[in-house]
């Protein structure tokens, strides 16, 4: 995890959401170094594939964007300067693009508006750590190696989603690429095919799926095609059919399947005898994809779906491509299930089930349930045809697919793409997988080339970076940079514990120490002491799953899990949650937040405008909490008090407990049962920090006192809505903690009760920021239960403000995610920036604006509505500046922070803090805790 260092700049572009292995070098003496530490070593700095903040830690010191955002002469907000560019983005008009251009770019040249093309210049005196010349083709062959579809680099989607979308760079990195999808929904009408077919079916009865939904129009995750199978198969006429194919498919599970794998592998072990004995919940758990061809390769004797007729099992070969044996019913009772046989099944089955659908009676229509994998984008895509064109050596040309405005592309060009792509290709290595890896920017010095202000010079894992001044870089000779980047060095150690790094930074041997909840007692009130706001929410995020739910919570007697599924237990679980004691109990400078944008995210760039000042903003937090009160007697929710009604909390966590033990949830398998506890586990990423240990006893305490007193109101109510409620029923509460450092892998398959969800980044564009809630196709959403399911679920949004919900008013997360990003109708970039009234379509500018907020307000309002996601603060850190450097200001500055490494300045020499510390006797806590800045004197 990285330490949040205020030395790196704190712009938030609309991209960015062992053994010593360095080169010798000598030492040279130099007068300001900086002294800094991380807890882990990042394992790739490439600017291609990071994925932590670690992971943008050296890049941030020793790479450039072609803009950067700085802090202003006046020290109160932000303004741009060129770096690798030579000028500021040159908006080509649509006209002056050729015919060749208009082709190979954009299918008619009708296609192009304004905003759509751009020129940048190049700065000339840019150049590589070794002095080489960066150059245009430096920029267009890096971008072919960031979107090269063999590399499959992690940061390839900052190219094509959000604000800047570079034509054709989604199409060329996913070229050919085919993922398994429903075949409803994908498939060809007239010839029953997928694109670029590849005749490779997968049968499974565990999953829901579009054909599910098409068949019950209120599904939901729980219903597979097991369950249309096995409720309508009898009435529709094709009951030994559905049986035959039910049989098959556990006969599979049961024999070809490794059930270690399994999300219950001791009730395979332990309870399954034969395949009969595998449950439609087992079939659902599992959830395992079958290729029809098993059915001709080993997997052919199977019942004919009588359960009169299957006898003893007997061994009858081997299950291909393993060792392994399988097993056949009797001869006497075999009946050949070929693939053949299983199509023919299915086949009567979807005409039975779906008789209202035409393609039923189509020969292919056996497809119409299974899975296959699509090709989403042609094959053979040139890089040539994808958006980046060199026009001379220092000028390139972006062709983008939708229109962006000069100030959201500067933001977006703030971050690089640029890397040196002789050694990226030297240090590449085919896989076994035929894919491509390099080792570029990993491991050692000898391995990357720095072109901004510094340059790495030495590498150690997990002990010890340096980063020096890097004297071929054009901005200490350019006279624009004049008084900025004074420091010569930073060594950055890395101290696994934090005591380790407190204790060196009391001694002198540190410049700056994260705080620690205890830390802040003692040292928050010094004048060194400053907080730093992030543009991150942290939340609780539940496992709401009740399929998944139930299976986590078997074998372990006397657990409930599947209460988590109540939306009333979880809306009063957030209600009792006094958010302001939890920041200053558990934090070391987060403020409490319900909301999921904090007041960092801007709503306009131009001006500064934060979302949450906006009418829009503001009216989140009563479409939410005001109505909240009312299913339980209205009470009022204050906006200062964060969400916090203990009554109210009480009052909602009685009723979802009331619901699952004797209202419609108890007639749900694995409901909740006096008795019981409710056990949530929690897992976290390190069970050992201070602030987490904190955080955890927060939440038990406030859960454990929240259930018990809803007991005792449930125990009291012997006449009212309650009254079946049992003096003697009891329920207790238990929070257990699991460290698991890939928790969001675990929260991505379902294998969580709850975490901690940390989503921020990009302040500059909220609107992309929602993907993580709204977006279907996004599998990395951290609340299991709607994960996937965000086109399932209608919201209902005053888009126009006319106080009338429209038709076209109502629709789906996902619709509206996708609205407000990419449809035309909502595209604010076509007018420009700085629009002020009595300027040429400033009136239409304004409709779309309050529009698009409104649209960010409502989807807001609706994930937080339906308390998955339960915010708890806005993040913040708290850290002492060491007394050798100053911040260029004491005043936080959105997007900018504190000024960054660009304006620290030093008030001792290195020579000269040595001195400083020796004169102290090496121990400056006294010294920290006492000391006021001059505004406090």
């Amino acid at each position: 995890m990285k330490k949040n260092t205020k030395l790196t700049a704190l712009v938030l572009s609309a991209i960015a959401v062992g053994a010593l292995v360095g080169c010798s070098h000598e030492e040279k003496k130099v007068d300001y170094i900086y002294n800094t530490y991380l807890s882990s070593s990042p394992k790739t700095w490439n600017t291609h594939n990071w994925e932590t903040s670690d992971e943008s830690y050296i890049t941030s010191f020793t790479e450039m964007g072609l803009y950067d955002v700085i802090l202003n002469e006046a020290k109160t907000g932000y303004e741009f300067v060129c770096e690798m560019a030579a000028e500021m983005p040159i908006s080509v008009d649509p006209s002056d693009i050729d015919d060749e251009e208009a082709d190979n770019y954009y299918e008619t040249a009708g296609n192009i508006a304004k905003g759509m093309v751009w020129d940048i210049k190049l700065n000339q005196d840019a150049c590589w750590e070794d002095g080489v010349a960066i150059k245009a083709d430096d920029y267009v062959e890096s971008l072919q190696l960031q979107l090269d579809p063999n590399y499959a680099n992690y940061r390839a989607d900052s190219y094509y989603n959000g604000n800047f979308v570079v034509a054709n760079a989604e199409a060329f990195y996913k070229q050919g690429r085919q993922t398994l999808e429903s075949f409803y929904g994908n498939y060809d009408s007239k010839t029953g095919t997928v694109k670029d077919d590849t005749g490779i079916y997968y049968f499974n009865l565990g999953k829901n799926s579009a054909y599910v939904n098409s068949i019950f129009s209120n599904a939901d995750s729980d219903t597979t095609l097991y369950s249309v199978l096995d409720q309508l198969a009898e009435e529709r006429g094709v009951k030994k059919e559905a049986e035959r194919i039910i049989a098959a498919y556990k006969y599979y599970l049961f024999y070809g399947t490794d059930h270690t794998q399994s999300p219950k592998p001791t009730a395979w072990t332990e309870n399954i005898k034969t395949p009969l004995d595998v449950s439609s919940n087992m079939v659902k758990d599992d959830n395992v994809d079958i290729d029809i061809k098993m059915f001709d390769d080993g997997f052919a004797n199977l019942v004919t779906g009588e359960s009169d007729r299957i006898h003893t099992l007997k061994k009858v070969g081997k299950i291909p491509g393993t060792t392994d044996k399988f097993y056949g019913w009797d001869e006497d009772n075999i009946e050949i299930y070929t693939s053949d046989a299983f199509k023919a099944d299915l086949k009567k089955c979807v005409a039975a089930i779906g008789s209202n659908r035409g393609d039923t009676t189509k020969e292919w229509a056996w497809k119409l349930p299974t899975f296959t994998y699509v090709s989403k984008f042609d094959e053979n895509v040139d890089f040539s045809s994808v958006g980046i064109k060199k026009i001379d050596d220092y000028t390139i040309r972006l062709f983008l697919t939708k229109s962006i405005s000069p100030l959201n592309l500067k933001f977006s060009l703030s971050s690089n793409w640029l890397v040196n792509t002789k050694l990226y290709k030297d240090l590449t290595t085919t896989l076994s997988t035929g894919s491509l890896a390099t080792t570029y920017a990993s491991t050692s010095v000898n391995n990357y080339k720095s072109y901004g202000p510094y340059k790495l010079t030495y590498f150690e894992a997990d002990k010890l970076i340096k980063i020096d001044r890097n004297e071929k870089w054009y901005g200490y000779k350019d006279g624009k940079h004049e008084g900025q980047f004074q420091m010569d060095r930073i060594v950055t150690n890395v101290y696994k514990e934090h005591n380790t790094a407190m204790n060196e930074f009391l001694a002198g041997n540190l410049d700056d120490i994260d705080l620690t909840v205890q830390d802040v007692r003692t040292y928050g009130q010094s004048g060194r002491a400053t907080t730093t706001y992030e543009s991150y929410t942290q939340k609780v995020s539940f496992n709401t799953d009740y399929g998944k739910l139930k299976t986590r919570q078997e074998g372990a007697n006397g657990v409930n899990k599947t209460i988590i599924s109540n939306k009333d237990f979880r809306t009063g679980l957030s209600l009792g949650l006094d958010r302001k004691s939890f920041a200053s109990q558990a934090t070391s400078g987060s403020k409490a937040f319900t909301g999921l944008l904090n007041d960092l995210y801007l709503a306009n760039n131009s001006t500064g405008e934060s979302y949450r000042s906006t009418e829009q903003g503001k009216s989140v937090f009563p479409a939410v909490y005001d109505k909240i009160g009312e299913p339980v007697g209205k009470a009022e929710l204050k906006a200062d008090e964060n969400g916090f009604n203990h009554d109210l909390a009480v009052a909602y966590v009685a009723k979802g407990l009331f619901h699952e033990v004797y209202g419609e949830g108890n007639k749900r398998e694995g409901h909740l049962i006096p008795g019981q506890t409710i056990d949530i586990e929690f897992r976290v990423y390190d069970d050992e920090s201070e602030n987490t240990k904190a955080a955890i006893n927060f939440l038990k305490t406030a859960w454990k006192d929240l259930i018990e007193s809803a007991v005792k109101v449930l125990q009291a109510d012997t006449t009212g809505a309650y009254k079946d409620w049992k003096e003697t029923d009891t329920v207790s509460f238990n929070l257990s903690v699991v460290k698991d450092q890939d928790y969001y892998k675990s929260a991505s398959n379902g294998g969580y009760d709850m975490i901690f969800s940390i989503w921020g980044g990009a302040a500059i564009n909220p609107y992309g920021l929602m993907q993580v809630y709204c977006d279907s196709t996004f599998l990395n959403c951290c609340e299991y239960g709607f994960r996937t399911r965000q086109k399932d679920y209608s919201l209902s949004i005053d888009v126009n403000g006319n106080g009338i919900i429209d038709e076209k008013e109502t629709q789906s997360f996902d619709a509206w995610y996708n609205d407000m990003n990419n449809s035309a109708d909502y595209n604010e970039a076509k007018y420009g920036d700085d629009l002020v009234p009595g300027d040429e379509h400033y009136e239409e500018w304004v409709a779309i604006h309050n529009a698009k907020l409104r649209i960010l307000a409502g989807v807001e309002a609706g994930i937080l509505s339906r308390f998955e996601a339960i915010p708890l603060v806005a993040r913040g850190s708290t850290s002492l500046l060491g007394f050798k450097v100053e911040n260029a200001t004491d005043t936080y500055v959105s997007l900018i922070g504190y000024g960054g490494i660009r304006f620290l300045k030093f008030n001792y020499t290195e020579s000269e803090w040595q001195a400083f510390v020796k004169e102290h006797g090496g121990k400056l806590g006294d010294l920290y805790k006492s000391w006021q800045s001059a505004d406090e004197d």
